[in-house]
């Protein structure tokens, strides 16, 4: 008893069994090797922020020389000076360096504010890369048990066909017909269950885990018939307001975009501090410093304060062609950032019409599989009073299996857009996709809100 409960245990820590969205999501989030990445840069940017305040402290140094003369320095008669001991204190004050400490200060707290962002991009991608893998853990396995089905019920369709072939109710090609048909659901079961253990395995390494994932939990599609049903039935008026609200949240909550204007900002600052190339930098500086020799007993000090102050005058093309360069790299990243926003809200009504698309689809999927299913009935009954030939019958076994098939590839379809969707506007729930659809004018006040 006690090897059984000792296997049972090992086993279980090699395999992971009933592994649900919320906790494959959870595991990636704590093991994302890639997010913790984006935590140390997050670090590394706290401390150039503190480096830049830092820069606004004087720098202070201190000094000390002990020299011997040899031979030694005669200053007088039998006065040799052979050692001299020095100490010395010196600190300077930068009071203005060309900006360069303010803007500095100012590139640096951008810096962090992008580091932020990048944290929670890659948060977002990353819970949207297991939404899409466990959706295709969730197809494959759909569809294996279809074709797992299937080939069962060939099997037992070819075990009567082959009774039936021995009481010569049919012939023998209308029995290597159903002979034939096991062999073709078997080798498509097969085939389907390596796709099934290789998208296990994905997502096993998405999730950066140890363990084998044996299986994932079901999804509750029913969640989203409200959605579908909103967008299957959707008015112009609604899809543009839905289109405008989407598109106006993007503006906001789009990691990508938020980054991008970020690094506008930076050039904007690297374009101003050029022109900061052309002024002074004045710097404020005190000096003490205490020196003996070996012919006096105590330590002599000496202080002096210093203002400094430099211009650049030569050469000064070159701070010129800087300063150009500068305004043409800020201007090239306002047509980037103009055509990278011109990109996403094409993306973001392509995405949307493919919502409004699979909504549809999984209507007519519907309606297909109930036709598909009642004729497969029909032709049974047929074929068992010899009224149908077997390929009719086999046919019609094959149309259910593909409307099945097609009913829940439009199903995840549909689960891949909405993901899709939430990874353009920033979303890391689904209630907030919810919202989206089902009330949209709302997200648009509560973003014009949040913009005043």
């Amino acid at each position: 008893m006690l090897k059984k409960l000792l296997f049972m245990s090992l086993f279980s820590t090699c395999l992971l069994w009933g592994l649900s969205l919320e906790k494959a999501k959870e595991l990636a989030l704590k093991n994302n090797l890639d997010i913790e990445i984006q935590n140390y840069n997050y670090q590394l940017r706290e401390k150039d922020l503190n480096n830049a305040y830092y820069s606004f402290l004087p720098k202070a140094t201190i000094s000390g020389a002990y020299t011997i003369y040899s031979p030694s320095i005669e200053i007088g008669p039998k006065l040799n000076k052979k050692n001299q001991q020095g100490l010395g204190l010196a600190i300077t004050q930068p009071l203005f360096l060309g900006g360069k400490i303010w803007f500095g200060l100012d590139i640096a707290e951008n810096q962090l504010k992008q580091a932020k962002l990048s944290q929670k991009k890659q948060i977002i991608q990353t819970i949207n890369s297991v939404e899409a893998s466990y959706y295709n853990c969730r197809l494959a396995k759909k569809s294996l048990l279809i074709l797992k089905e299937q080939y069962d019920l060939s099997s037992q369709n070819a075990k009567k066909a082959y009774t039936r072939y021995q009481t010569g109710l049919i012939s023998e090609s209308d029995y290597l017909n159903f002979k034939k048909e096991v062999s073709f659901k078997k080798n498509d079961y097969n085939n389907q269950k390596n796709n099934y253990q290789t998208s296990l395995l994905q997502l096993q390494n998405l999730l950066n885990i140890p363990q084998e994932i044996n299986s994932v939990d079901s999804i509750n599609f029913k969640q989203y018939a409200r959605i579908i049903n909103k967008l299957k039935d959707i008015s112009q008026d609604y899809y543009q307001e839905l289109i405008t609200a989407a598109q106006k949240r993007a503006f906001r909550e789009n990691q990508d975009l938020n980054l991008l204007k970020l690094s506008g900002d930076n050039l904007d600052i690297q374009k101003k501090l050029k022109n900061y190339d052309f002024l002074p930098t004045i710097n404020l500086s005190y000096n003490l410093d205490y020196s003996k020799n070996n012919l006096t007993d105590d330590f002599s000090d000496a202080g002096f304060y210093r203002l400094s102050a430099s211009l650049p005058i030569f050469p000064i093309l070159d701070k010129i062609s800087n300063r150009q360069k500068a305004e043409i790299n800020l201007k090239k990243h306002k047509t980037s950032l103009g055509s990278y926003q011109n990109s996403l809200n094409l993306q973001i009504k392509s995405t949307i019409n493919k919502l409004i698309n699979k909504a549809n689809s999984l209507e007519t999927s519907q309606i297909s599989v109930k036709i598909a299913k009642n004729y497969q009935k029909l032709l049974k009954v047929k074929y068992d009073n010899n009224l149908v030939s077997s390929s009719d019958y086999l046919e019609s076994l094959t149309n259910l299996r593909l409307g099945y098939l097609s009913l829940y590839q439009n199903q995840f379809d549909f689960l891949k857009a909405k993901a899709e969707l939430k990874l353009l506007l920033g979303m890391m729930t689904d209630q907030e996709f919810f919202e989206l659809i089902l009330n949209p004018e709302k997200i648009y006040n509560k973003t014009i809100k949040e913009d005043q």
